[in-house]
């Protein structure tokens, strides 16, 4: 008697997925992700500062894992995380649109720099060090936002020319974006450290309700610059590409694919045939 070939093999003629992205929806979601995360961290602000006996004890240490200005925290990874979706956007937007390949990507590069900076505190440890330094006072307590402000001069400059390129809508929201990513990052950073500065330490000027307060507007402004940034490179994608297929390969030697889909659709089983018995 034949064998029967293998019913158990795969059907690999799948019918395509289409996943369609509204930028409007993503950004009434994401709005409201940020609203909650401010929020949330507000509330965790004030228990560590106004509530708990002690900045380091238990409740204040659970606290501060939604704190706005600690690292690593809730708010800090959701703001990790949304600047490298802008950079991983523009890093798509570089692969599938010919025109100024070099700085979509060059802003990709960028944003993946302020992830990294958000995530692991760079501007905040070369603060220590300036402050101690330069021994900034008023405004400039915060002794980052120097250089802070030069390279965001320096960005400017150097994107300029692609930013004049860029249709007039794409153009209005990312300098709407940038503008009020920098007025949180760093013009609310010097409201804090004049607020921080008029204290008679440092600690109490941080506990304080009125730092709270810029602590939780500089926050948002990020966040919201941030998702600005997002919608405005996902509406530009959309008029510039519309849609974009994306093809999984499966591991394995070449020609293994093909072979697979012909087993998946093999013909139907033919049936075995029944022996004749012989008349006795």
């Amino acid at each position: 008697m034949n064998a029967a070939p293998d019913l158990a093999a795969p059907d690999f003629a799948a019918e395509a997925v289409t996943l369609s992205v509204s930028p409007r929806r993503v950004g009434r979601i994401l709005l409201a992700v940020v609203l909650t995360v401010a929020a949330v961290g507000t509330a965790a602000d004030w228990i560590i500062y106004q509530v708990a006996a002690d900045p380091d004890d238990g409740l204040a240490t659970v606290a501060r894992r939604f704190d706005l200005g600690h690292e690593p925290s809730l708010p800090a990874w959701y703001s990790s995380l949304a600047l490298l979706a802008c950079g991983a956007l523009a890093g798509l937007i570089a692969a599938v649109v010919r025109r100024d390949r070099l700085w979509w990507g060059l802003l990709g590069l960028l944003f993946a720099a302020l992830a990294l900076d958000e995530a692991v505190m760079i501007h905040e440890m070369a603060d220590g060090v300036m402050h101690e330094a330069l021994d900034g006072g008023g405004v400039l307590y915060f002794t980052w936002v120097v250089p802070g402000l030069a390279f965001t001069a320096g960005v400017g400059a150097l994107f300029a020319r692609f930013l004049w390129r860029l249709p007039a809508t794409t153009r209005r929201r990312f300098l709407l974006a940038g503008g009020t990513f920098v007025l949180g990052a760093v013009g609310m950073e010097m409201v804090a450290g004049a607020v921080v500065d008029s204290h008679p330490t440092e600690a109490a000027g941080i506990a304080s309700p009125a730092h709270i307060a810029v602590q939780t507007v500089e926050e948002t402004l990020e966040m919201l610059g941030v998702l600005l940034f997002l919608i405005a490179e996902l509406d530009f994608l959309a008029a510039a590409v519309g849609a974009i297929t994306v093809r999984f390969t499966p591991c394995g030697p070449p020609g293994a694919q093909d072979a697979r889909r012909r087993r998946g659709s093999s013909p139907p089983v033919p049936q075995p045939h029944a022996e004749a018995g012989s008349a006795g």
